[in-house]
């Protein structure tokens, strides 16, 4: 089973649209016409998918992805550790993107409050990151 955590998804696809995610969908659409720093784009709240599946017959692992984010999909025996590695995993693509001349999604505007800096400490990815955050651009490093 797979439990969508998204506090805006309140329909299903066909159905209206509520106004806060027509909100969302418009402030996605002018984030790509602005230049982003990575940290603004490391603070880009996504959707998250997580369950349980059966990888073989009686072994069972979590998965955790962000579906908004293609490729971002983690694995492990707990939950904690499935979003763990699934914001490691997130902080990666968004900075290959970047390093390869990509816009990445900005399904929602950035979070005021994160510290991208902090998570990727958190998660041993700081040195992904060390001293590229304000930067709007990170091909050619």
């Amino acid at each position: 089973m797979v439990h969508v955590i998204d506090s805006a998804a309140k329909t299903v696809e066909g159905a209206d649209v509520p106004d806060s995610m027509e909100r969302d969908i418009e402030a996605r659409d002018a984030a790509c016409d602005q230049p982003w720093s990575l940290r603004d784009l490391l603070s880009v709240p996504f959707r998250v998918e997580a369950g349980t599946v059966e990888v073989s017959a009686g072994r069972w692992l979590r998965r955790a992805a962000y579906p908004e984010l293609p490729g971002c999909t983690a694995e492990a025996a707990t939950i904690e550790e499935a979003l763990k590695l699934l914001e490691r995993r997130r902080i990666e693509i968004v900075v290959a993107m970047l390093r390869a001349g990509e816009h990445p999604p900005v399904p929602r505007p950035p979070l005021r409050d994160c510290d991208p800096q902090g998570v990727a400490e958190a998660l041993d990815v700081a040195g992904l990151v060390a001293g590229l955050l304000d930067r709007t651009s990170l091909t050619n490093t």
